[in-house]
């Protein structure tokens, strides 16, 4: 445990089962850097020693972060006890009838289910303080096992014991949540505009629902693997949240055009983040790199304080990790930027049409490459991330 902290700091706890663990093949991990980044205190929690392993292969590097296992013991019940459990059992769900029916929901569960599966495991009791509660929603369909079942119970327990609001991460498919979860959990954090939908087809009140619209956020909570996403997670090339990344692709006669992109980024009175995306051509002896040196790395330099240069090999890289992909020509690259939900625009005033491709901007102005950018900022500062989530929620349960 944290032995000294700030207590203005907030601290959450993140339990994790194996499956949920491994339906994200830990990419739900990410939300921890990021929790971590904006400086709370993290203890991630488990009980089972193979996820513990992976979580601190993962984690082990990271700031304010605690990897805990928590240790289940074994008990036995007595057949007496295990019909005092029932009998307690029966008094509490008395009145409660199967839907659709006459049927007591006790008479169905006691004798068949519940006398028999008494579990024999308990968790020691939390007693750390925190302010949160991230909890991964597990499915219906692919249930924890009876152990995890208990783990997750014995979290619960805590919270609602201590009125710590509880958080659920929406992992696998929404129309396998389990029923009891929409009753007992107080967020919901979902990847889906139809998720949110559905939370609030079911009674879930729309300002407890919060839909990640930042295509990486939304992706740490993704069963599906994606290669081109996970660039997006890797740290290489780091744009933070109040600037704009700004990837240029250079052009082998287009230079005029080039400058005048450069000089409208330029002007722009935002924090920005140039990237210069190298081709990697050459006409006869005069390589790429003789004419950027020559021409366009002097005009940088000083319209730019600061700008970088990639290579061929990581423009993908570039164009996953930035916001804006600006060209002189219409190229694949562009169409595979908007895939990604990235603002592509071909700048040349020389062209004689504008074509119209969709999620592309052509333009033959300077004013309206400005606007353009300018909108892409806006944008990505009013884009709702898992950070601002998770501050939100926060800011909520302290007033």
């Amino acid at each position: 445990m944290h032995s000294i902290r700030d207590r203005a700091v907030k601290k959450i706890l993140f339990p994790l089962g194996e499956k949920e663990l491994n339906a994200t093949d830990c990419r739900v991990l990410n939300c921890v850097d990021s929790l971590s980044a904006q400086g709370y205190y993290v203890d991630i929690l488990t009980y089972n020693e193979e996820s513990f392993n992976k979580i601190q292969e993962r984690c082990k590097n990271l700031r304010n972060v605690n990897i805990l296992i928590t240790k289940r013991e074994s008990r036995f019940w007595t057949m007496k006890q295990r019909d005092s459990f029932s009998k307690t059992f029966i008094r509490l769900y008395h009145d409660i009838i199967v839907p659709g029916t006459d049927f007591k929901f006790w008479k169905q569960v006691a004798f068949d289910d519940f006398l028999w599966h008494v579990t024999s495991e308990i968790f020691p009791k939390i007693t750390e303080k925190y302010d949160l509660v991230l909890f991964p929603i597990p499915s219906f369909e692919e249930p924890p096992a009876g152990t995890c079942d208990v783990f997750y119970t014995n979290v619960f327990y805590y919270a609602k014991e201590n009125n710590v609001p509880i958080a659920g991460l929406q992992i696998f498919p929404i129309y396998d949540i389990p029923p009891i979860f929409p009753r007992i959990i107080d967020y919901f954090i979902v990847k889906e505009e139809y998720e949110k939908d559905y939370y609030m087809s079911i009674g879930i009140s729309e300002k407890n629902i919060f839909v990640i619209e930042e295509i990486k956020g939304s992706y740490f909570l993704s069963t599906v693997e994606d290669s081109y996403k996970n660039i997006m997670l890797n740290k290489e090339i780091s744009v933070d949240k109040d600037t704009l990344g700004i990837v240029i692709i250079n052009h082998t006669k287009n230079r005029v055009q080039l400058q005048e992109i450069i000089n409208t980024i330029a002007e722009l009175d935002i924090k920005k983040s140039v990237y210069f995306v190298l081709r990697n051509y050459a006409v006869r002896d005069l390589h790429e790199n003789d004419i950027f040196n020559d021409y366009m790395k002097p005009h940088l330099e000083k319209k730019l304080r600061k700008f970088y240069t990639v290579e061929t090999g990581g423009t993908v890289k570039a164009i996953l990790s930035c916001d804006v992909v600006v060209a002189t020509n219409y190229i694949l690259l562009l169409s595979f930027a908007g895939r990604y939900n990235k603002r592509g625009i071909v700048y040349n005033p020389l062209r004689m049409e504008v074509p119209q491709v969709k999620d592309i901007t052509f333009t033959t102005s300077r004013e309206v490459l400005r606007d353009a950018i300018l909108s892409q900022y806006k944008k990505k500062q009013e884009t709702l991330t898992f950070d601002n989530i998770i501050k939100g929620i926060l800011e909520n349960a302290e007033r």
